[in-house]
């Protein structure tokens, strides 16, 4: 067994750690965990791309999960900027931020998952702040066209759901 890992290379410190790896359309995804460095916390994107290896610093994000789609690396994450889980998309050729974007309710896409539907990203999230019965929606479905970057959100008031997939085309989703 042969180890490889972008972060090795791009940092020579055994100390930092891995937010998560993920691989992509011929792409190794790897996040580090910087820590606060002049009042900012930095984490990394590390990536392979067409032989070269590049990377993406994020200021004040938390991150969650990453997904590689039409030349762009998109990252769910927590952001202290404006305390919202929002999807940061990085440009894969410049390895420049290109867009944050947040649902329209900040918890829609805190359950720290990305799932590939077509020309789409599927998250969902919990509304944990409200733990009593509130004219407020308790959980989320949220869209993100990946070409256009608009949002599409479904509410749910009295459920809070567990996990959510794909099939047939279709979205689901297990509550309680």
């Amino acid at each position: 067994m042969q180890v490889y890992s972008n972060a090795n290379e791009q940092r020579n410190n055994k100390y930092l750690a891995s937010w998560f790896t993920r691989t992509g359309e011929k792409t190794l995804i790897e996040t580090i965990n910087i820590g606060s460095v002049n009042s900012k916390y930095l984490s990394s994107i590390i990536y392979s791309y067409e032989g070269e290896k590049k990377h993406c610093l994020l200021e004040n994000q938390y991150l969650n999960n990453a997904a590689d789609k039409f030349n762009k690396i998109f990252v769910e994450s927590y952001s202290e900027n404006d305390q919202k889980n929002g999807i940061t998309i990085i440009d894969k050729d410049s390895g420049k931020i290109e867009k944050r974007v947040n649902f329209k309710n900040a918890f829609t896409s805190s359950g720290r998952q990305l799932i590939d539907h077509n020309n789409n990203l599927v998250t969902y999230g919990n509304n944990d702040l409200n733990n009593f019965p509130q004219k407020e929606a308790q959980s989320a479905i949220g869209v993100l066209n990946c070409k256009t970057y608009e949002t599409t959100e479904y509410l749910f008031e009295n459920e809070k759901i567990i996990f959510s997939y794909i099939h047939n085309n279709n979205i689901y989703y297990h509550g309680q």
